[in-house]
């Protein structure tokens, strides 16, 4: 089953279809466990984060404390698992970096950088593991929301609720955008981060009710999603060499390796900002309006087969 409405299928339906799918995947894989970790905890991860996607798909069709706790309980499900996958792509994306840095950057010895993040790697996993198996829990939330999703209620209803969700989804990165090119924080790109990840989830879930044009709009939110995720990325590992690093590496390589980083920040930076306007070019209401208007002929062409 594709993570994609269907037609002649209500909304309430599609949305526990989804939502069953990626709970079901989620709990097979834990089950297997024949992945590596880091693979488990990612895709863990991100079924997580596409079920709360869903929940912005039919947020005004849901109780306002069904959608609060099913958020958060999606949200907290995989909490335990951000630092084990931040850790792990901090170091990935210090790999990406020297492959990429200039020879005069490559004659440094970044040896101790590396071990440094690979220690912090094993710090991290030991600090989530203290208190139990954090997979073990995964399970337990798993099964119970699998429960719970059988007994939501969404209001009948088509375009009427599912407008909403994406006018507000598509207002809410729109200004989240504007805020990070106005205070460009870490903090506040990757909160744009996370609501063109939700977009990007809603267009997919959307996709046949104009597959051409929505595909490729999928594939390019995706590619945004994807460039401030490498920012955030190397956010964190320049956090890690300012603070964490700083005493056990040698501090001439780390002001090396910072400058290298913040040239790459800025680039990650700029292109986000000049992709990002391209992709929010409409206004909120404009947006919805021609969804609205792609929903309908789809809606019509479906009555009509």
């Amino acid at each position: 089953m594709a993570y994609r409405v269907k037609s002649h299928e209500s909304i309430a339906h599609s949305a526990k279809r989804l939502v069953r799918k990626e709970l079901a995947a989620a709990l097979s894989e834990l089950n297997a466990n024949d992945e590596c970790e880091d693979e488990l905890v990612h895709s863990f991860r991100k079924r997580m984060k596409k079920n709360r996607a869903v929940l912005r798909f039919v947020r005004f069709g849901l109780d306002d404390e069904v959608y609060r706790e099913e958020n958060a309980s999606f949200r907290d499900t995989a909490l335990p698992f951000a630092e084990i996958r931040d850790a792990k792509v901090v170091l990935e994306a210090f790999d990406q970096l020297i492959r990429q840095s200039p020879q005069s950057v490559l004659d440094r010895d970044f040896h101790g950088f590396r071990t440094a993040l690979e220690a912090h790697i094993r710090t991290v996993r030991d600090s989530a593991f203290a208190q139990g198996d954090p997979f073990d829990r995964a399970r337990d939330a798993v099964r119970a929301a699998e429960h719970r999703v059988r007994d939501w209620k969404i209001s009948k209803g088509g375009w009427s609720i599912v407008g909403r969700g994406f006018h507000r989804v598509y207002r809410t990165g729109l200004r989240a955008l504007d805020t990070a090119e106005a205070q460009p924080s870490p903090e506040h790109l990757h909160e744009w981060r996370k609501q063109t990840k939700y977009l990007r989830h809603l267009i997919e879930i959307l996709e046949p009710i104009r597959t051409g044009r929505l595909k490729k709009l999928g594939v390019q939110f995706h590619a945004l999603a994807d460039r401030l995720g490498d920012y955030r990325d190397l956010s964190l590992l320049r956090s890690l060499v300012l603070d964490d690093l700083s005493d056990t590496t040698d501090a001439l390589a780390g002001e090396i390796l910072v400058r290298r980083i913040d040239r790459r920040l800025h680039e990650l930076r700029e292109a986000a900002f000049a992709a990002g306007r391209r992709l929010y070019c409409e206004r909120p209401k404009e947006m919805a309006s021609r969804m609205k208007a792609w929903w309908k002929e789809w809606s019509l062409d479906c009555v009509e087969q």
